[in-house]
């Protein structure tokens, strides 16, 4: 899973996938059908302290969406792009107490256009070491229209943007960086071939 911090202004696209329970191999006729999915991205670097983790399940239909960054600051994920100019789902979060979550389409070095017809939910909130702040969060896998993501279950990776900003406000970020999630799929069907 490699990641890079970026100086520059810019990052972010929306490209939607697909979900579908399709037979993704086939080894000694036994065909694995992949449900779930999951893996977590971490950003060491000073000015982008952030982690990223999903968890996709076919079965329910859900994302959960697990993310950590630096207290008294906005930060956000943006997810399927590595530029804003692609114009990217995100989710950002405005550094409070409270920890308020909105979800946007970003655009070219804008905020973009907030979305406002989503279900995403907050589940939990906490503080964790080192005075990071943890928000899991959760919502369908399908996008909810124009705008929105869908979470692709049965995916090998996930190109996201994280940035930070300078004050609880969304507004133009101090830095940036891009990586690819890597997801992995345990074994949940098998189907005998003859």
């Amino acid at each position: 899973t490699g990641a890079a911090v970026v100086g520059a202004a810019g990052g972010g696209g929306g490209a939607a996938a697909t979900s579908t329970l399709e037979p993704t191999s086939q080894a000694n006729g036994t065909t694995t059908i992949r449900h779930k999915a999951s893996g977590e991205l971490a950003f060491k670097h000073e000015l982008v302290p952030m982690k990223v983790g999903l968890d996709l399940d076919a079965d329910t239909g859900v994302a959960t969406i697990r993310i950590e960054g630096p207290p008294g600051v906005w930060f956000g994920v943006g997810f399927g792009a590595t530029v804003m100019a692609e114009a990217p789902y995100s989710i950002i979060l405005d550094g409070s107490d409270d920890v308020l979550v909105e979800e946007r389409t970003l655009g070219m070095y804008t905020m973009g256009t907030l979305l406002t017809n989503g279900s995403l939910q907050k589940v939990s909130q906490e503080s964790i070491s080192e005075g990071m702040v943890a928000v899991e969060l959760q919502r369908p896998l399908a996008a909810a229209g124009e705008g929105f993501y869908t979470f692709d279950p049965t995916a090998d990776s996930i190109e996201i943007m994280v940035a930070v900003g300078r004050t609880p406000v969304f507004g133009h970020h101090i830095s940036k960086a891009v990586g690819s999630l890597k997801l992995t799929q345990p074994v949940i069907g098998l189907v005998q071939g003859h």
